[in-house]
């Protein structure tokens, strides 16, 4: 009996490669907005911090140590705005490598039904040749 063998199975491998290589880029780019996150989140926390050690009742105020905390707080404000920015086109990126994974998979969805169906064709086609064969030595044996 011969072996099943599909007529796409490099258009097939291909196809598989290159959804392998898509997911790839989309991995990389979820840990790109993973990091911008906890980047972000950092200098949330670093600006409440901020924002809550200013001077306290009963202290002696320091001009130059107030002016130099609201200096870091208002760069701190600017790069958390940097940041906000930043993981909305990280963002827009996940989504159009979301995109094209889905495409690719899709991609390789048909390929793997059509693959289905022409095996499905061939064992068909193995099982009437087989019937045929079967016919064919009993109509010898009964005509002896």
């Amino acid at each position: 009996m011969k072996k099943f063998s599909f007529r796409f199975a490099a258009v097939l491998r291909q196809r598989e490669i290159v959804l392998d290589q898509k997911r790839s880029i989309f991995a990389e780019v979820e840990r790109k907005l993973a990091l911008a996150e906890e980047l972000l989140t950092q200098r949330r926390q670093d600006l409440g911090a901020q924002l809550a050690g200013g001077p306290q009742a009963g202290q002696a105020f320091d001009a130059r140590k107030e002016l130099v905390r609201h200096r870091y707080i208002f760069s701190l404000r600017q790069e958390i705005g940097r940041r906000e920015q930043q993981m909305v086109m990280v963002e827009q990126e996940l989504t159009r490598a979301r995109q094209v994974v889905t495409v690719a998979h899709q991609d390789l969805r048909a390929m793997e039904i059509l693959r289905e169906k022409d095996h499905l064709a061939w064992q068909h086609e193995m099982k009437r040749a087989e019937e045929r064969q079967i016919d064919e030595h009993n109509a010898q044996r009964f005509q002896r």
